[in-house]
C-alpha cells in the first residue's frame, strides 16, 4: 500500500512538473527598448465632424443683415461669415466723438 501511494505521488509530481515546464516553454518573454514614435499621415480629402452642424456665435449682439457665404462653401480663417447691423454702434461712436470734441473745446 505504501508503495502504491509513493508511486501515485511520484506520478502526480511528474505530471505537475511537466505542466510547469510546458507552460514556461509556450510563453516566451521578449524584452524591447522603449522608443518614441510619431506617425504622420498625408491624405487628400475633407474633414467632417461627428455632426454636419457647427454652432457659430458672435462676440457682439445684433441683427444679422448679410450672410456672404453659401451652405457648403469652403471658408478660410478671416473670411466674413456674417455681417451684423452696426447702426447702433456707429451712433454710439459718433456720440462719444461729439462728447470728446465738446470736452476738448471747453479746455
Amino acid at each position: 500500500m505504501l508503495r502504491f501511494l509513493m508511486l501515485a505521488v511520484l506520478v502526480a509530481l511528474a505530471v505537475v512538473l511537466g505542466f510547469v515546464i510546458d507552460a514556461q516553454s509556450r510563453t516566451p518573454v521578449h524584452h524591447s527598448d522603449l522608443v518614441s514614435s510619431t506617425t504622420t499621415i498625408y491624405a487628400v480629402g475633407r474633414v467632417e465632424g461627428a455632426t454636419r452642424e457647427i454652432e457659430l456665435r458672435t462676440q457682439l449682439l445684433g441683427r444679422i443683415v448679410a450672410v456672404p457665404v453659401r451652405q457648403g462653401q469652403e471658408v478660410h480663417e478671416g473670411d466674413v461669415l456674417l455681417q451684423l447691423d452696426d447702426a447702433q454702434y456707429r451712433f454710439e461712436v459718433a456720440q462719444a466723438e461729439a462728447e470728446l470734441a465738446q470736452a476738448q473745446a471747453q479746455l
